[in-house]
């Protein structure tokens, strides 16, 4: 066999592993440039594009429902591409009636008839626990169970109405008791009474057994879990959320809600937000509110009064790798 034979026999048995070899040489030159693509995505730029609507919970103790669907809404959108609008009055009212929508009302009038109800009774909840409420009933779209509807009263309005009747109720059966004329009857007629005046409250409460939406959250949310974690100082505080803002959205518990919004309220003070986006230039946060429009505020203001953040992960870890719409946020 010749010398120049030989050479190209060679050279064919090589071929396969050279291919190898110069396949992995041009992945190898390209990985800056498939960097540089990935973290300028498109999709990573902007933290709005998590949402396309706003929500406000008006004088309704509400901000930690508005949280955890805020949550859900933005980790959809990072799996699919699409948006959705979750009804945060579905959420809200289960938690508000503790399970049982259908007699919401009534309930609350028997509890006040026997002692006075805070302000706030049954409102404030925990991201934690909704999101188990999530888990176990599912959730409506914003379209087949809207917080405001022209046909009946909205959220606020129906919350503020249950209030006044309640402390009135209270008062009454104090009055009653203290002249030694109340008794079962007088309660039941009371509360009977009371709960009459709120009719049309008592229907924006009812809740439809299921809704389409409500039953494929259920089964989509079914991957997650909430986590929720305790920072040790602002320093950690700061480091985790920055961390974990590359790949979703963080809800905070904060304590100093009002040094942020400029009030000094102690009925402002705690709060639950979502933090969407970081901006180095000037060390502040993004945060979505459900009490007021989004906005930026400073990240050690921020930081400060956190006193606790949740954020969606995978129950599967390899599910972590499996986002096929965006990318990591870098800055």
């Amino acid at each position: 066999m010749s010398k120049t034979c030989r050479t190209q026999n060679t050279l064919k048995s090589l071929h396969p592993t050279l291919n190898k070899s110069i396949v992995g040489i041009v992945k190898l030159l390209l990985l800056p440039f498939t960097l540089v693509l990935t973290y300028l995505s498109p999709h990573s730029l902007e933290a709005s594009n998590y949402w396309k609507h706003r929500e406000s919970q008006g004088k309704v103790n509400a901000c930690h429902s508005y949280a955890t669907i805020a949550l859900i809404e933005a980790e959809y959108w990072r799996e699919t591409g699409k948006y959705i609008n979750l009804s945060e009055r579905d959420l809200f009212v289960r938690h508000f009636a503790k399970g049982s929508p259908r007699s919401l009302v009534r309930n609350h009038l028997e509890s006040a008839v026997h002692r006075k109800l805070p302000h706030y009774y049954a409102e404030t909840g925990h991201i934690l626990k909704d999101f188990d409420l999530i888990t176990r009933y599912g959730v409506a779209s914003e379209k087949e169970l809207p917080s405001r509807s022209s046909f009946s009263t909205n959220l606020e309005a129906s919350v503020v109405a249950l209030r006044s009747q309640r402390a009135k109720i209270s008062k009454e059966a104090m009055r009653l008791k203290s002249q030694g004329r109340w008794n079962r009857n007088t309660a039941q007629f009371i509360i009977k009474k009371h709960n009459q005046k709120l009719n049309k409250e008592s229907a924006f409460f009812q809740l439809p057994q299921n809704t389409p939406t409500r039953l494929w959250v259920k089964k989509w949310i079914s991957k997650y879990r909430m986590v929720k974690h305790t920072p040790n100082n602002i320093a950690e505080t700061k480091r985790v959320i920055l961390r974990h803002l590359r790949y979703h959205p963080v809800a905070v518990d904060i304590h100093n809600y009002g040094e942020i919004t400029g009030t000094r309220s102690p009925a402002l003070a705690r709060h639950s937000l979502v933090v969407s986006a970081y901006h180095p230039s000037s060390d502040q946060f993004s945060i979505r509110c459900s009490s007021a429009t989004p906005r930026k505020v400073a990240a050690n203001t921020l930081c400060k009064g956190v006193y606790q953040f949740y954020y969606l992960n995978p129950k599967q870890q390899n599910q972590l790798l499996s986002y096929t719409h965006t990318k990591p946020f870098s800055w």
